[in-house]
């Protein structure tokens, strides 16, 4: 799954979420999240060649449990090259300082088909990471995140104001992946005009992810760009956002 074949989504951002509700205050202090189900569909583009679009859902699943699902098709000149699509999810659950990731899957279909799976036990503090079916045990911390239950977790620190965050990933590799606040930018979305916040993802490696983040939209990400070496190399741009 993870370095060597990762989906074309999980390349570009290393994780993504969005959720929630529409909180009016552009950085507000508030310890607990209201989340509300949505759909979203994103553009993803890499060194100018469009690579397809991302659907994401994120659907309750009782009490603070949620459910969130990204489906990833490749368009234009990337069929060329692939038609192999993508499927990642997490379930979460939504504590008022901190989101508990309880499951994550991730797969791809085609010609070079692939899976891997997180399994959580927070009661022994361990995970299972299985990867094309080899399974391998993990030992967690507090701050340990799957890569989509990682973005949930930097929105849900957004909301509270927080301007610095770190995590471990869980990979086949683990990372930790520091975040921190960079300044707002005025950004239009087909949604109107946001005062987004931007956070950059650093860790020990060469490449910086920046996530635009949308108060409007309760912090939802509007744009996540990959730097390497300072270039750009791959855009993830919300082209539709609707509650449900």
């Amino acid at each position: 799954m993870f370095r060597k074949t990762q989906s074309l989504l999980s390349a570009a951002i290393l994780g993504f979420g969005l959720f929630t509700s529409f909180v009016p205050s552009a950085f507000a202090a508030d310890n607990t999240f209201q989340p509300r189900a949505f759909k979203a569909e994103y553009d993803l583009v890499k060194l100018g060649m469009a690579l397809g679009n991302a659907e994401f859902t994120f659907q309750p699943l009782g009490g603070d449990v949620w459910h969130y699902q990204s489906e990833l098709v490749p368009r234009g000149m990337a069929r060329w090259f692939t038609k192999d699509e993508f499927r990642e999810e997490t379930t979460a659950r939504f504590a008022p300082h901190r989101v508990v990731p309880l499951g994550y899957d991730y797969e791809r279909t085609g010609d070079e088909p692939e899976s891997a799976s997180v399994a959580y036990d927070w009661d022994a503090n361990t995970a299972v990471l299985t990867v094309d079916g080899k399974p391998q045990n993990i030992q967690l911390a507090d701050d340990h995140q799957d890569r989509y239950s990682l973005v949930l977790s930097l929105m849900q620190a957004a909301a509270r104001g927080d301007k610095n965050e770190s995590y471990m990933v869980l990979d086949d590799d683990p990372k930790r992946r520091n975040y921190t606040l960079q300044g707002r930018e005025k950004r239009d979305t087909h949604k109107g005009s946001c005062n987004a916040l931007r956070y950059v993802q650093s860790d020990k490696g060469k490449r910086t992810v920046h996530y635009w983040l949308c108060p409007e939209l309760n912090y939802a990400p509007i744009r996540i760009e990959q730097f390497r070496k300072g270039d750009s190399q791959l855009v993830m741009e919300l082209e539709s956002f609707t509650w449900q």
